[in-house]
């Protein structure tokens, strides 16, 4: 049995395109006019124009959805590294004995000459 249709519903060429989108570029003139036509101003254009009925609502997302910032396309940093190019000379090899470093004995911390309020014995950090 053929799909029936309604006669009110135009066939769309595809479900995910706006009807809109013929005249993106006649609504962001309209918008950026030197005065500016409303929404509502918009959509009667559009009726008297193409015949095309259009909610202001619809106009206003179509507009903002289309004024967003556009995400930059980006290459993922792990095929930046995958792809790199080798070196030429190999990398220098580390030493096989470790570096002697020489060796000083640690600064004796000084004694608080001032007496403190924990110096009791009655500051316990955990609470016991």
């Amino acid at each position: 049995m053929p799909k029936k249709t309604s006669p009110k519903s135009a066939p769309s060429t595809a479900p995910w395109h706006s009807k809109l989108n013929p005249h993106t570029r006649e609504i962001a003139a309209w918008r950026r006019g030197p005065i500016p036509k409303s929404y509502r101003e918009i959509a009667a254009l559009l009726r008297e124009k193409y015949g095309l009925k259009v909610h202001h609502a619809t106009l206003n997302a179509f507009v903002l959805v289309r004024a967003r910032a556009k995400p930059r396309s980006t290459i993922h940093k792990s095929f930046l590294d995958a792809g790199a190019a080798k070196p030429s000379t190999p990398p220098p090899k580390a030493p096989e004995q470790p570096i002697a470093r020489p060796t000083t004995a640690p600064a004796a911390s000084p004694q608080p000459t001032t007496p403190s309020a924990f110096n009791d014995g009655s500051f316990n950090p955990k609470g016991l």
